[in-house]
């Protein structure tokens, strides 16, 4: 006799967690009459700066994908994107270029709690090196890719989460230092002394990488490799 009514109760639960995920997906269309557009706005930035004064780039950003590519011009420009309501530093002192965001979480509803994009825009910075540019890095974002091309660097770190890290054609005079989590790390004809490489629930890539020490770090996933030359290689899975 008490069989029905207990069935009846999972049942009620279930259909009321199953309501309560949907109403958080169609979040964004049930409060976008509410949301004032133009409360934010954004803006696209273009920094140039001349390579003989620039030791070193760092990147403290959030929720954005960071690229860093060569080319054949003669000066580092950063292509980055602005809003009205999240405040934005760039400097240059003693050498150090540096770029970081500090992002509030915010929803235009009268009082600002928290902030939702409903909008066509993408912010993402990209940043061009000049070739034969030997650079140090600290690139940091969160949930969001990290991709480098075609670069000579010297001191290197490259940190993220949620996100994919691609190193592409890749020549280091010292340490590279990658960390992710939930996504790939890709490496792919990469040169250097000493390579560190670690992340969580996703597989490392390497391909045609050359370097006297590589530690290499995953969990719950693959460690892929081909062409790997090194005199001194740690692959730990768990």
């Amino acid at each position: 006799m008490n069989k029905f009514p207990k069935t009846m109760i999972f049942i009620g639960i279930g259909l009321m967690c199953l309501g309560l995920v949907t109403s958080l997906f169609n979040l964004p269309k049930l409060l976008k009459p509410f949301y004032n557009k133009e409360d934010v706005y954004y803006e696209e930035k273009i920094a140039v700066y001349d390579p003989m004064y620039v030791s070193k780039i760092a990147i403290n950003i959030k929720n954005e994908p960071i690229t860093i590519i060569s080319t054949k011009e003669d000066k580092i420009i950063i292509h980055y994107s602005i809003d009205n309501e999240e405040n934005y530093s760039l400097d240059l002192i003693d050498g150090l270029l540096k770029l970081e965001k500090n992002a509030e979480f915010k929803l235009n509803i009268g009082v600002n709690l928290f902030r939702i994009n409903f909008y066509n825009h993408s912010p993402k910075v990209i940043i061009e090196v000049p070739e034969n540019i030997i650079l140090d890095y600290d690139i940091k974002t969160s949930n969001s890719k990290i991709n480098i091309s075609n670069l000579k660097t010297g001191t290197s770190k490259f940190i993220t989460s949620n996100g994919r890290v691609e190193l592409n054609e890749i020549i280091s005079l010292s340490n590279i230092d990658v960390k992710t989590s939930n996504d790939i790390i890709n490496l792919n004809i990469v040169e250097s002394n000493n390579l560190n490489l670690n992340t969580s629930n996703g597989n490392v890539r390497l391909i045609n990488v050359d370097v006297k020490k590589v530690f290499v770090k995953t969990s719950n996933d693959n460690i892929k490799f081909e062409n790997l030359r090194s005199s001194n290689i740690s692959l730990i899975i768990r």
